[in-house]
């Protein structure tokens, strides 16, 4: 019987490059490179999700797709000779344009490379698929969007209280974005899933709230822009224009100096003046007499509570709330000071399944059994969701 096709999944970023290999719809393994300001690491995650730290000559994202089957076969994950059948990328980009799944070819790239102008992060993007191109020059590749599952949300959820005729033609619509993540919540959640469900998707980087009414988006406190209404990280939340301007000319800084500040200087290092980790800045508030870092976390959870009040209003009601990224799959803590502010939401957290749950394998609960309302923590697997649809395509 003949062995079913393999697919490599990416997902890109300035500092990381995650790789993961599928036999069929089975990911064996996947690889996660980091450049940590010149430092160059590597890890491998195997398929029961234990994790080794490899070493390698590799010095740049450069130089990993011409050497990512090789990596995989030093593991022994694959035989020498085994080829890839596709290649999914995950694609993140505020228009139209891509909001579907396409296959990637040059007049798409050429697209990107217009837009990446505004959008700075699709550098990388861009550098990875001609990287992939060179390493694989006969293997389709696939570019899944990021906000393909929030293309069913109703027509008053897309718009800005601009003018329609600009932002149609400009493409300044609320596109949403972690639809990977939400995707993936779905299908484990299946045979369980709430018909009014809220996924909390907290990153170190990123954070997103979503409305689901029967798997389906409803509506995202994320919008034209990723990081929208709610900052994480170094990453700043929705600022008015006149604020940003009086902030440039004050720093005397350009436009695009004034975007990197933004993105580089605020959020939660921003407030702290310290760092980006939500986790260091618990620690110091609760250890150490740190008002900024007590400000910077409790500004941190009114901003997620403000969220999950908002997508509970889109939704008309919660039966569910999911948490999910790697804050909201890991932190304890979070999870307990944002819920103890929803008790009005019928959200109750039961403490001792919580402090228990970290990354759990399957869907978890974590809410009271008094509660009729369901509180889980799932671990979002966008590469899973990346593998069947590049195997779909």
């Amino acid at each position: 019987m003949a062995k079913e096709p393999l697919t490599l999944t990416i997902i890109a970023s300035q500092s990381s490059r995650e790789y993961a290999l599928f036999r069929g719809k089975t990911k064996r393994a996947t690889l996660i490179l980091t450049d940590n300001y010149g430092e160059f690491n590597c890890m491998l995650k195997n398929k029961e999700g234990h994790e080794d730290r490899l070493k390698t000559s590799i010095a740049s994202f450069k130089n990993v797709p011409k050497n990512i089957m090789n990596l995989f076969y030093e593991q022994k994950i694959v035989k020498e000779s085994s080829q890839v059948s596709k290649i999914g990328l995950k694609v993140v980009v505020p228009n139209n344009n891509f909001l579907h799944d396409q296959l990637i070819t040059e007049n798409y790239l050429n697209e990107l490379k217009n837009l990446q102008h505004k959008f700075k992060w699709l550098k990388d993007v861009i550098s990875e698929i001609e990287n992939l191109w060179q390493a694989f020059p006969f293997v389709p590749l696939i570019a899944t969007s990021d906000s393909s599952f929030n293309s069913c949300k109703p027509e008053q959820a897309w718009n800005y209280g601009i003018d329609i005729s600009l932002s149609d033609k400009l493409g300044i619509k609320r596109f949403g974005y972690q639809g990977l993540a939400c995707e993936s919540v779905v299908s484990q959640l299946y045979y369980d899933l709430p018909q009014k469900l809220i996924v909390c998707y907290l990153d170190e980087q990123h954070s997103t709230i979503t409305a689901l009414n029967s798997g389906c988006a409803v509506d995202s406190t994320s919008g034209y822009w990723p990081n929208e209404a709610i900052f994480a990280g170094s990453s700043s939340d929705s600022v008015p224009y006149e604020a940003v301007e009086s902030m440039r000319q004050d720093m005397g800084l350009t436009y695009d100096q004034m975007v990197e500040h933004l993105n580089k200087y605020s959020g939660l290092f921003g407030l702290s003046g310290e760092s980006p980790s939500i986790n260091h800045l618990l620690q110091q508030a609760e250890n150490e007499a740190n008002n900024l870092a007590r400000l910077a976390v409790k500004t941190y959870i009114y901003n997620i509570q403000k969220g999950i009040g908002q997508m509970v209003a889109a939704c008309g009601g919660a039966d569910a709330l999911v948490f999910t990224g790697s804050v909201g799959e890991n932190s304890d803590h979070i999870r307990t000071k944002i819920v103890n502010g929803l008790d009005y939401f019928g959200f109750a957290i039961d403490e001792r399944k919580n402090s228990k749950c970290k990354n759990p394998e399957a869907p978890t609960k974590i809410n009271l059994r008094t509660r009729v309302n369901q509180i889980y923590v799932v671990s979002a697997d966008e590469h899973q969701v990346l593998a069947t649809h590049t195997i779909k395509y």
